[in-house]
């Protein structure tokens, strides 16, 4: 009926809201920030930034890599690049279960979890089967199953028994919203 415009901690354009009761929601937006409210949108927290999801995803392959992981150099490249002109890569939507369990989905194949509500965020782009970064424009649960729609024609099901998100095919070949 009514609505009121609240300060942000930030000033990037934000792009995406959920709210998973009447008062916990979370916003995604531009430099990869998360922001996050518990009194239904009056005020709002920064999870997390650009700055904070390169230096996750460089600490995340690092470790691969270490362990011998095969493609994690390639990973390493591919964040490099992604990250040289600064943290501006963009969250586009968001999931969120519960107070607790979500997902962050953005460009260049970026997929974070939380399990604490977004005290921290594990990096997941390792756990998408596909050969490119595209951008993964929106992530939604429908049933018990959980689904991103990127460009390309591509979506992707989250195979649970695996962790992995699988391509299924559409037959489109344009890019999907929503």
């Amino acid at each position: 009926v009514t609505w009121k415009q609240v300060p942000s901690p930030v000033a990037s354009d934000l792009v995406s809201v959920r709210f998973v009761d009447a008062t916990e929601g979370w916003i995604v937006g531009h430099d990869g920030v998360v922001l996050h409210s518990v009194d239904a949108g009056a005020t709002w927290h920064k999870q997390m930034d650009g700055r904070d999801a390169q230096k996750l995803l460089a600490a995340h392959f690092s470790h691969l890599d270490s362990l011998g992981d095969p493609k994690a150099k390639r990973w390493l490249r591919e964040i490099s690049l992604n990250y040289a002109n600064g943290p501006e890569q963009s969250l586009l939507d968001l999931w969120f279960d519960d107070k607790k369990n979500g997902y962050v989905v953005g460009s260049f194949g970026t997929v974070f979890r939380t399990s604490d509500g977004g005290s921290s965020w594990e990096p997941l782009m390792d756990k998408v089967l596909s050969d490119e970064l595209v951008h993964m424009n929106s992530i939604l649960k429908l049933n018990s199953n959980i689904y991103m729609a990127s460009e390309r024609g591509v979506v992707f099901k989250l195979n649970h028994k695996s962790g992995k998100f699988e391509q299924l095919s559409t037959g489109y070949k344009g890019s999907f919203f929503g």
